[in-house]
């Protein structure tokens, strides 16, 4: 019976993430797992628009990279906010968010504010053309968009970054561009498989 209802649970452990996240949702009154019908008849019916942080991510990422060494982080597409709240409970004083569409940017501002906090830096712009960079030395990624942008993103971010930085970090879920990320100077520190994802998480730097 035992084997069974691991069985079961195996194999559903996505839905079911997603499910009790949802619940916390309703009981909190905020909008960070449920997902959106798009505006955009191009885009797909149903798309969620949220990340894949799973109990013990960050604490994993935190043992490849230095925490005390991490003065800044960056999320690009960053949607209604999850990744920003989870890096700021984590401790990390400085984080900032980077989406171009305007309606997950105004949820994600009422999604800091129930949990009273704020983002240091959320910008509603192209990824491809962010040049604000200062102050933070980690961005993170899941896969939010095609290899010529992730090319042009980090591209930036070794130019404009570099200048009151000594490593630069990259956290990719779902690193589907990494030829990108290795051919633009990165080294891989460390590529895994979280038990409650179907995607891998790669870690990265960049020494100056």
């Amino acid at each position: 019976m035992k084997s069974i209802i691991i069985k079961i649970f195996n194999s559903n452990k996505i839905r079911f993430f997603y499910w009790s996240h949802q619940f916390l949702d309703l009981i909190r009154g905020t909008d960070l797992y449920r997902a959106k019908n798009p505006a955009n008849s191009d885009e797909p019916l149903y798309i969620a628009y949220s990340t894949a942080f799973y109990p013990g991510l960050l604490t994993r990422i935190f043992k490849v990279i230095p925490k005390e060494e991490i003065t800044g982080v960056l999320d690009f597409g960053s949607g209604k906010g999850l990744s920003i709240i989870k890096f700021k409970k984590f401790g990390i004083t400085k984080v900032g968010g980077v989406e171009l569409k305007p309606d997950l940017v105004e949820i994600c501002k009422r999604n800091l504010r129930k949990f009273k906090m704020s983002s240091d830096l959320l910008l509603n712009k192209d990824a491809s053309i962010v040049t604000e960079f200062a102050g933070f030395n980690l961005i993170y990624l899941f896969n939010p968009f095609p290899c010529e942008i992730v090319s042009k993103v980090v591209s930036n971010y070794i130019k404009y970054g570099s200048e009151d930085q000594s490593n630069l970090y990259i956290v990719y879920v779902n690193p589907v561009c990494n030829d990108s990320i290795i051919d633009s100077g990165f080294e891989i520190l460390d590529n895994f498989k979280h038990f409650a994802s179907n995607f891998h998480v790669s870690i990265y730097r960049y020494s100056l």
